[in-house]
């Protein structure tokens, strides 16, 4: 069974930090990490604002 989108968001939170720790804020795999995580948290949002209201239309953005 794979991971719940809340973990994977943690996991990827935690790889972006570790990575700028470690290469820096500007280091190409922190700018990687850190846009993976910003399209989980839109998926996050999205799927509680459908939870929530599932008649609303959609208009959050995904990169």
């Amino acid at each position: 069974m794979g991971r719940s989108l809340k973990d994977e968001i943690e996991v990827v939170r935690e790889a972006m930090l570790n990575a700028a720790m470690k290469e820096g804020l500007c280091a190409k795999q922190t700018l990687i990490l850190s846009q993976r995580l910003d399209r989980l948290m839109n998926q996050l949002t999205t799927e509680r604002e459908n939870q929530c209201c599932p008649d609303k239309t959609n208009t959050s953005v995904h990169i």
